[in-house]
């Protein structure tokens, strides 16, 4: 069997070319149209993958600036915001994202993913479980819904979801993370040893490849466990509270030394993740007043539906020149894809 000391022996690819590409679009798409929002998500969508938070962060604030409507930068702003620990300032954009758009799928899970982090973990699993009735062949809601059920110690329905994963998505790497999560809380540590074993982690950001960790610590590898939750810190995973207090499965790791000096890696103080827009902090410590005027007058408005093929979309001005052909690839159509088409 490998050495799982570091991750890299079977844990982070080596090869960035297709950020690298998405990168370089993304930036003639901000040479070439300056006002429309589609470079700043991508360039959003890319610092996160890379796991360079602050750098997302900006990027993703300045696309939200330009359309403050985009559901596909406010699902990535959710996101990256929870990645970095920064947990109000993620409720608070999340219950706005519900509100501006209650028929996106997204939008109802992000209501729930948010509250893992804060301590509530549970608090609105109806608006997570409606997003599955809308959309309920999505395997990314299908595994947060099975994650969430796991949290709350709800192995049955956590093992449904699970099931329905193998039949319909087997060859994600979510499948493999909450399969071996669920036998590894009922006590079937072997079995979810060999489906790790089998996962390749090459192809893992840092929020994969933390959970990918729940999965071993609970499967009684604390010695894998431990390497992969300090690669995901190192790499743009660290939401610290949730390491060391809420998260039902680091429980296994708690007390060591190397548990501690992991998470005290992902601690605000030593990290300086709180973000900065254009160079003035807030309540949020991302978004700046205006920008939080502009989204909550939208909140006011009469909601459509980003996820409906008829909802409008907002298009640069008439005087702006049109985008290259697949320019308007969404930060979110991006990060689905990627996850996606990612395989054992």
């Amino acid at each position: 069997m490998p050495s799982w000391s570091s991750p890299r022996s079977r844990g982070s690819s080596t090869d960035r070319r297709p950020l690298d590409l998405v990168e370089t679009e993304a930036l003639a798409l901000i040479d070439l149209v300056p006002d429309a929002p589609y470079g700043h998500s991508l360039l959003g969508f890319v610092g996160y993958e890379r796991g360079r938070l602050p750098e997302a962060a900006r990027h993703l604030t300045k696309a939200l600036d330009l359309d403050p409507t985009d559901a596909d930068v406010l699902f990535m702003l959710c996101i990256t915001l929870q990645a970095a620990g920064q947990i109000e300032a993620a409720q608070r954009l999340s219950a706005r994202f519900h509100e501006m758009d209650p028929l996106s799928p997204f939008a109802g899970a992000m209501l729930c993913v948010s509250e893992w982090f804060s301590g509530h973990i549970g608090r609105h699993l109806d608006a997570l479980e409606r997003s599955r009735e809308m959309d309920p062949d999505n395997p990314i809601i299908n595994w947060a819904l099975g994650y969430t059920y796991a949290l709350m110690g709800r192995t049955g329905d956590a093992a449904r979801q699970a099931e329905w994963m193998r039949t319909h998505a087997a060859q994600l790497p979510y499948t493999v993370q909450l399969t071996s999560l669920v036998d590894g809380m009922e006590g079937r540590s072997r079995a979810a040893l060999d489906a790790l074993a089998k996962l390749d982690l090459a192809p893992l950001d840092a929020h994969h490849t933390f959970h990918i960790a729940e999965s071993y610590a609970m499967a009684g590898d604390a010695t894998r466990a431990l390497a992969l939750l300090e690669h995901a810190v190192d790499h743009g995973m660290y939401p610290y509270k949730f390491y060391a207090e809420y998260c039902p499965f680091t429980v296994p790791l708690r007390g060591s030394a190397e548990f501690d000096r992991i998470v005290a890696k992902a601690a605000p103080a030593r990290r300086g993740v709180r973000f900065v827009a254009r160079g003035r902090r807030n309540r949020t410590g991302l978004l700046t007043a205006e920008l939080e005027g502009r989204l909550a007058a939208r909140c006011l408005m009469p909601s459509t539906s980003a996820s409906s093929p008829s909802a409008p979309r907002e298009r640069p001005s008439a005087t702006a020149p049109s985008a290259p052909r697949g320019g308007r690839c969404s930060a979110r159509t991006a990060i689905l894809r990627s996850r996606c088409t990612r395989t054992r």
